[in-house]
């Protein structure tokens, strides 16, 4: 159960989760993604098979839910810069599949970033040279403005969520022309 409403994304690997809201319920099935609704939810999986998901959100720490507070945290961003600028803000969730061998474009974001490896062996490349690989179930999260790509280590193909959080009133992402 989650009283308070905050800005937030899922992602069913395996099963379904079911959203339940005053006005209604939502199921999400392995594969698919959804929006948080901003109204109290509580979740559940409606059926007997396990359920894997993960959620993406923007929480300022110890501010959360006991229940948000107590989920294992498997990616962590660091803080934002303070104070966050007046406006909307965009909430996106992507999964990329990367080929054997390949790579994203270079891009840099106008926002902070969190990316997550669902399977395989990756290589975040970040601003400044910095290397960080992750394998399945592993992610990091990158300051706003940072460049980024992410390349394949191995031949497999590997899937990867990336989660945006952006101010609308900055630009969403700038394709680069070299590789961070």
């Amino acid at each position: 159960m989650h009283p308070q409403t905050i800005p937030a994304v899922g992602y069913v690997a395996l099963g379904t989760v079911r959203w339940t809201t005053p006005s209604g319920a939502l199921d999400i099935k392995a594969g698919e993604g959804a929006g948080l609704p901003q109204l109290p939810i509580t979740e559940t999986s409606p059926g007997t098979t396990p359920t894997l998901w993960y959620a993406f959100a923007i929480a300022e720490t110890g501010s959360e839910s006991a229940t948000l507070a107590t989920m294992r945290r498997l990616a962590v961003g660091g803080q934002l810069p303070l104070p966050q600028p007046e406006g909307s803000y965009t909430i996106r969730l992507d999964l990329v599949t990367i080929e054997g061998g390949g790579r994203t474009a270079s891009q840099s974001h106008g926002g902070a970033v969190l990316i997550f490896a669902l399977d395989g062996q990756i290589e975040i490349r970040t601003t400044n040279g910095g290397h960080d690989f992750r394998g399945p179930k592993e992610g990091s999260g990158l300051a706003p403005g940072g460049a980024v790509q992410v390349v394949n280590r191995t031949s497999a193909p590997a899937r990867v969520l990336e989660f945006f959080y952006t101010p609308d009133a900055l630009t969403f992402e700038t394709t680069l022309t070299t590789s961070p």
